[in-house]
C-alpha cells in the first residue's frame, strides 16, 4: 500500500474542476486582422473551444473571420462606410501546459487552461476576393509550432499571446493583361504571432 510522502506537492487540478471544456470568444492582433491598402482595416472575430485530454494536455479549435471596415468614396462628398467579410478560417491544435508544478509552488494560477504552453497547430484560411461578394477562395494551410501563454482575469476575462514558426503552402500570383492570375503553390516558412483579448463563454 502506497502513501503520500510528507511535503509532497499535491496534484494539480483545474481552477474549475467540474468542467473539462473552455468556450471562449476574442479579438485582437491574430488571424483575420488586416490593416492598410487595398483591404483597409479588418478586425477578427474569433470563437473557440478547448478540451482537456489529460493533466496539462488539451486540444483546441478556433473559428475566425476578418470583418472589413471599408470606406468607399463614390463622390467627392459621399463617403459610405460598411462592414464586409474579408476572410474566414479555422485553427486545430494540441497544447501542453508546462511548469504547472513550479507555478503552483510560486502561488501562481494553474489549471487545465492556464499557464505557458507549447503547441502544434494547423490553420486553414479562405478569403473573399471581392470583399463584398459571396464567393470565398481557398488561401492557404499552415502547420506551426508555437510557444504561448493563456491567462484568466476576473470571472470571465481571458488574454492569450503566442509566437512561433510555421510551414505554409502559399500560392504564387501575378497580374496580367487579363487580370489576377494564380500560379502554383510552394512551401514557405512563416512567422506566427498574435495577441487575443476575450472572454470565457
Amino acid at each position: 500500500m502506497h502513501s503520500a510522502a510528507i511535503g509532497q506537492t499535491a496534484p494539480l487540478v483545474a481552477a474549475d474542476s467540474s468542467s473539462r471544456v473552455l468556450l471562449k470568444g476574442s479579438t485582437g492582433f491574430a488571424r483575420g486582422f488586416t490593416i492598410g491598402a487595398p483591404a483597409g482595416l479588418a478586425l477578427p472575430l474569433i470563437l473557440g473551444a478547448e478540451l482537456q485530454l489529460a493533466p496539462h494536455w488539451t486540444v483546441y479549435t478556433d473559428g475566425f473571420s476578418g470583418m472589413l471596415l471599408k470606406v468607399n468614396r463614390q463622390e467627392e462628398h459621399d463617403i459610405t462606410k460598411y462592414i464586409n467579410l474579408y476572410n474566414v478560417g479555422a485553427d486545430f491544435g494540441i497544447r501542453h501546459y508546462y511548469n504547472q508544478s513550479k507555478r503552483q509552488r510560486r502561488g501562481l494560477a494553474t489549471g487545465a487552461f492556464v499557464g505557458n504552453y507549447l503547441a502544434l497547430q494547423s490553420t486553414s484560411s479562405w478569403w473573399n476576393p471581392r470583399n463584398a461578394g459571396r464567393h470565398l477562395r481557398y488561401d492557404f494551410t499552415t502547420v506551426a509550432v508555437l510557444w504561448g501563454l493563456q491567462r484568466r482575469f476576473g470571472n470571465h476575462g481571458l488574454v492569450e499571446a503566442y509566437a512561433g514558426l510555421g510551414l505554409s503552402n502559399d500560392i504564387r500570383a501575378r497580374y496580367t493583361d487579363t487580370g489576377y492570375e494564380l500560379q502554383r503553390r510552394f512551401a514557405t516558412v512563416k512567422p506566427e504571432a498574435g495577441i487575443k483579448l476575450g472572454f470565457v463563454l
